[in-house]
Formats: C-alpha cells, structure tokens, sequence
C-alpha cells in the first residue's frame, strides 16, 4: 500500500509510530572505564635501545646492508675557460663599462665623465612619436591648431639625460 492508496490522511507514516524509540544504552556500547587504555590508541613508542643497537649487530627483521654500487652518470660538461689576466700590471686602474636603460625620467647614475653619482638632468626634445602623433591628428581632422598638442606634452617628447655637474650628455631615451 503506498501513500497514494490510503484512505485515511490521519494514518501515520511511521508503521512504528505508537512504539517508543530504542533507549541510547542499549543501541550504544558504554565508554571505557577511567583510566583504562582505550583500544583505538596505539601502542607506546619503541625504547631507544630497541631501536638503536651498538656494535655491529643488525636488526633481526631489517633487510641485509649492500653495499652502495655505481651508477654511471651523464658526462661533465666542461666549464667556461679560465679567465687570462694578460699583461696586467700592479697600479693599473680597471674600468668596467656597464650599459644604463635610461626612461622618461631623472634617474640616479654614476656619471663617466666626473665620475659622480649623481640624479640626472632630464630635457624633452621633439621625437619621432611627436611627429607621428601630429600627422595621425591632422589624418583624422584635427588640422587646426589641434595637431599641435604632441608637441606641448613631454610625454610625447624623447628625454636627454646629462650630468648637472659636468653636463656631459649621459644617454637618451626614445619613445619610438
């Protein structure tokens, strides 16, 4: 008989409904008395003389020791050759040359020429990124006066940095 075919809505659906549900002693083991081991928890840890051992005795149940054997492995590679230090003489000075990325700013730099370092001095030029901008505006129909703002933006501009002390021109940064 399924819920559908009943006549009578009041009929529990519980066939069991007037019963009295199973106490929790009976359905549950008791706990383990206090102070006893439960038996779930493992067994204390080996003393340090089972596990370690002196002299040359070796474990019963462990596997015999062998001895390491070879294995052969890729070939070296040979390294970089050795550096030459040529005709160099005592009192000689070494200048090592490195290349600086200039940006759009000033930046701190040791100046080659006074040999200082220094901030830069930053100063914008026309640039090949200025003269397109301004044909692209006057392309597009800003021929009048508008094509000329590339030129007032130094973000539009190339950057010219020099020493402020000796103004040796350092290096140039070019947009484009």
């Amino acid at each position: 008989m399924t819920d559908r075919d009943r006549s009578d809505p009041t009929e529990p659906l519980n066939p069991n409904a007037g019963e009295q549900p199973p106490s929790y002693s009976s359905t549950y083991p008791s706990p383990p008395p206090v102070g006893a081991n439960p038996v779930y928890l493992p067994a204390s840890p080996p003393g340090y003389s089972d596990v370690f051992q002196t002299g040359e005795k070796q474990p019963i149940n462990a596997p015999p020791i062998s001895q390491p054997h070879s294995v052969p492995g890729p070939a070296p590679v040979p390294g970089p050759p050795p550096l030459t230090t040529g005709n160099y003489q005592a009192g000689q000075t070494t200048i090592i040359a490195t290349q600086t990325i200039f940006s759009a700013f000033p930046m701190m730099v040791t100046c080659p020429q006074c040999t200082q370092h220094v901030t830069t001095r930053v100063h914008y030029v026309t640039g090949l990124l200025t003269w397109l901008l301004a044909v692209l505006m006057c392309l597009f129909g800003l021929f009048l006066g508008c094509c000329l703002i590339p030129f007032c933006f130094d973000g539009c501009k190339d950057a010219i940095h020099s020493c402020p002390n000796c103004h040796c021109v350092l290096g140039t940064y070019k947009r484009i």
